[in-house]
């Protein structure tokens, strides 16, 4: 079996220890791809339909029947997301991306999150 993907350089994987070094210290994505010189969809992986279902389940599927399931789930997921137009496809992968209006209602969500009922309502007023 060949291998399909791109390889990877050591320029390439130099970029990337500078992305994640520089998100690791709170640094949003699009500041990242600015001060690098790179487009802020290069700064993130993208999601895949195997990665959502890593993510939202705990143990792997255990018969050929749940694992459908699971696949299942999770491209009405993606697919109703991609129509609230929150995400897109990367054409030729199985990757999607977080449009302008998901990195903005994500930063949102991820904020309200993170903060207390007292700081929701001082920002509100």
């Amino acid at each position: 079996m060949t291998r399909t993907g791109r390889r990877k350089t050591a320029q390439a994987l130099a970029l990337r220890s500078r992305i994640i070094l520089r998100c690791a210290t709170g640094m949003p994505s699009v500041a990242v791809a600015q001060e690098l010189g790179i487009t802020d969809q290069t700064a993130l992986n993208g999601v895949r339909n195997r990665d959502l279902q890593r993510l939202c389940f705990a143990q792997p599927a255990t018969t050929p029947t749940e694992a459908r399931r699971r696949s299942a789930w999770a491209s009405r997921k993606l697919r109703l997301l991609r129509a609230h137009g929150l995400i897109h496809k990367v054409t030729g992968t199985h990757r999607y991306h977080l449009t302008k209006a998901g990195r903005t209602v994500t930063t949102a969500i991820l904020t309200a999150l993170r903060s207390s009922v007292r700081q929701l309502t001082a920002a509100a007023a």
